[in-house]
């Protein structure tokens, strides 16, 4: 054995000796029960962690018949000046061929440590008596046993798990993650064909022409139905999205976060500070133009902020999507994908100044956007979750390909010189499990804060608690163009551009929004992750959430420890494994 090998050898012994001496949390552990089953679909694929998956899948064509033509008459009678009365035949005629399919990725993660819900799924297969307690107002049983109506076979419907989880059977120590991935598609072709003819009152046929400009004056609207119409469109649209979502027990409350993948976007990183610098300018609004300000609010100054181009997607094509399974470093990881997108960038106008700011009033002399066809090769996410000693974590690559020419396949040189921005938006909601009247309560709105650190994390605090929920937008992105890594910057903003607007005093830029505590209305927040160095190459960079249950996975005996000892196991006989999976984590994949 030569020295290399042998400072190899004894590296891995030493990491080998302590990584197993690691031992629990301290503190008073909590008992784990024995499910006397696991739940089908859910397998325990570590100990105290069970997934289970749904693949949906519809389209037109399971629904039979996807073409519908029909026509119908209908009179309108019109008088002239002389009081003579006209009928007036309207003949419809029409053919209208649709065409849709749409695919769901949901795959549910249980932490549950002490394994008190799988237990009482096991012992409650068809589902809770109540939700969320026989008090409240949502008192209906809930059955996660559904029974197909077409093949009479019954199945466990995740989907009801997600909107109504057993909270009986919650102790404080679960964590429940769903992650969604859609897929949709449609496609609408339209033919109407619409002809009128006129008739005296004695339904002789008559020329219209001939009684148009007699026509009394309550009948104007007539004088266009004196020819034939034809109406000829097609129309098609492709959706996709990803989203998680996460929900633990704190108190007597659920407490929900849904976190949203919205798009992205360019932007001109002038001042090269990394960050998608945004301004924003105080708008008044006198409604009823009396000379009093009715309204006063924040839009954004696109002519000062730094966004350039907003994307929109025209038409994608399903990619390779992979269900969860355990990985060599012991996370259980699953993906979905989309590959070639094909769609625009717009230049960015926020809509919201078209109707708010008269310098920009559509009434004025409104000007199309330019825009920017592009090809995008691949959007993927590819998750990994694995637990702490006291959060469970999941990992998360973004893996953006190549935005090229649709026609020629080059790179654009209209994105050279800019920057990516992946755009996100989480909501917070909490359900008060015994609420102090029958009606129960939905919590919305002033309970959270968003704090922003220096490191590009965000972390959701709930008034009066400890840390909730942390999301890692910071670290590091790699960059196709040279390989190299390169500093993610982060942004929170207190306005969506769609809708809704935060609760501000004073002119703030996107700077100074990130480095101070923020609340939002709603228990909204948007924010992105904003890639400097992009140009229309591809790049990976991988956020990470962390939910906080109120009893740590630590506390629970016989759990950490297991998990633990696996992992790192894995870790000790697999070394080089997993020195592949970190680097494939940082590293462009050229296989699409």
């Amino acid at each position: 054995m030569n020295k290399q090998h042998l400072k190899y050898t004894l590296a891995i012994i030493i990491l080998g000796t302590l990584l197993f001496s690691a031992q629990p949390v301290a503190g008073s552990p909590v008992n784990r029960m024995t499910p006397a089953q696991i739940v089908d679909p859910f397998e325990e694929m570590m100990t105290g962690v069970y997934a289970a998956t749904q693949w949906w899948n519809e389209s037109s064509d399971d629904w039979g018949d996807t073409n519908f033509t029909g026509s119908y008459d209908h009179y309108y009678p019109v008088e002239d000046t002389s009081g003579n009365v006209y009928w007036i035949r309207e003949q419809d005629t029409y053919d209208i061929y649709d065409e849709w399919n749409f695919s769901n990725l949901l795959v549910v993660i249980i932490l549950d440590p002490d394994a008190s819900v799988m237990a009482w799924l096991a012992e409650n297969p068809d589902g809770a008596p109540t939700y969320p307690d026989e008090n409240s107002t949502f008192s209906e049983p809930v059955y996660y046993e559904v029974v197909d109506p077409n093949t009479g076979t019954s199945y466990f419907d995740l989907w009801t798990l997600f909107w109504s989880p057993p909270v009986e059977a919650m102790t404080g120590d679960e964590v429940f993650v769903y992650s969604s991935f859609y897929f949709s598609y449609y496609y609408t072709d339209y033919y109407y064909q619409t002809n009128f003819t006129w008739y005296d009152d004695d339904m002789v046929e008559v020329d219209p022409n001939d009684i148009i400009p007699v026509l009394a004056d309550d009948y104007e609207w007539a004088s266009w139905m004196n020819e034939s119409w034809t109406y000829d469109d097609e129309w098609s649209y492709y959706g996709f999205g990803y989203d998680i979502s996460e929900m633990t027990k704190a108190g007597d409350q659920l407490q929900w976060m849904n976190h949203y993948y919205s798009g992205m976007s360019a932007y001109n990183d002038s001042n090269r500070n990394g960050i998608m610098d945004m301004v924003y300018k105080e708008v008044e609004y006198d409604f009823d133009n009396d000379g009093v300000v009715d309204w006063t609010t924040y839009v954004i100054d696109a002519e000062n902020s730094e966004k350039v181009f907003d994307f929109y997607s025209d038409s994608a094509t399903l990619g390779e999507i992979n269900l969860p399974a355990l990985n060599d470093a012991g996370q259980i990881e699953w993906s979905a994908e989309v590959v070639n997108v094909k769609g625009d960038f717009w230049e960015y106008t926020p809509w919201e100044a078209l109707w708010m700011d008269d310098s920009l009033n559509v009434s004025e002399g409104y000007v199309e956007p330019e825009y920017i066809p592009v090809e995008v090769e691949y959007l993927e996410m590819v998750y990994r979750f694995e637990v702490t000693e006291d959060a469970a974590v999941v990992k998360i690559d973004q893996l953006i390909g190549d935005f090229t020419d649709p026609v020629t396949g080059q790179p654009v040189p209209e994105l050279e010189g800019l920057g990516l921005t992946m755009n996100y938006w989480s909501s917070f909601s909490s359900y008060t499990i015994t609420p102090e009247t029958s009606e129960g309560s939905l919590d919305y709105g002033g309970v959270y804060e968003a704090e922003p650190a220096p490191d590009g994390n965000l972390e959701f605090v709930q008034e009066n608690t400890s840390e909730l929920i942390s999301v890692s937008f910071g670290g590091t992105y790699v960059w196709e163009y040279d390989g190299a890594t390169y500093d993610v910057g982060t942004i929170i903003l207190p306005d969506y551009y769609s809708y809704g607007y935060a609760y501000m005093e004073g002119s703030y830029d996107s700077a100074s929004i990130s480095a101070q505590d923020t609340s939002w209305a709603y228990s909204t927040f948007y924010y992105s992750s904003c890639y400097s160095n992009w140009d229309g190459y591809a790049i990976v960079h991988d956020p990470i959430y962390a939910v906080y249950p109120t009893i740590a996975p630590g506390q629970v005996s016989g759990v950490m420890s297991g998990l633990v000892t696996a992992s790192l196991a894995i870790g000790i006989v697999g070394i080089a494994a997993i020195a592949i999976v970190f680097t494939r984590s940082y590293s462009i994949r050229k296989l699409k």
